[in-house]
């Protein structure tokens, strides 16, 4: 049932972020931890999936989600239940912004380490003769 929270914004975004979310959403359906804090977690994920880069295993993403809604539950709650939200739901920003800053990180940390394909075609050269030879050669 709360994944309708984002269902509909999942279907909206492009290609890659809508087929990588829509694994995520798949597994949070079988992941007994979803039952704990249903509201909380799909709202923050329907605050962040249009911003967050969709290149980590979906795993680790949600092994990260679960940590992050439980370390921040009372911030999230406080702002959710503000009259600031009713009138500006984006103010759940303020909170969600350093969830999408740790999963920024972490997916850069892994490209640097070369363990995430992002897709980018790859340029090798490699020049010959090592020595700085005239052309023509001398026969």
């Amino acid at each position: 049932m709360h994944d309708k929270i984002i269902k509909d914004v999942v279907e909206n975004l492009d290609d890659e972020r809508s087929k990588y979310f829509g694994i995520v959403l798949s597994s949070l359906q079988h992941d007994s931890r979803t039952q704990l804090v249903p509201n909380l977690l799909y709202t923050v994920l329907k605050e962040v999936v249009a911003v967050v880069p969709p290149y980590l295993p979906p795993n680790d993403f949600i092994n990260m989600l679960f940590g992050f809604v439980g370390d921040n539950s009372q911030k999230i709650t406080a702002v959710m239940y503000s009259s600031q939200y009713i009138t500006d739901p984006s103010v759940l920003q303020t909170v969600t912004n350093e969830f999408v800053g740790k999963v920024t990180d972490m997916t850069y940390q892994l490209h640097q380490q070369g363990d995430i394909d992002t897709g980018e075609r790859k340029v090798r050269s490699y020049s010959w003769p090592y020595e700085n030879a005239d052309f023509p050669f001398a026969d």
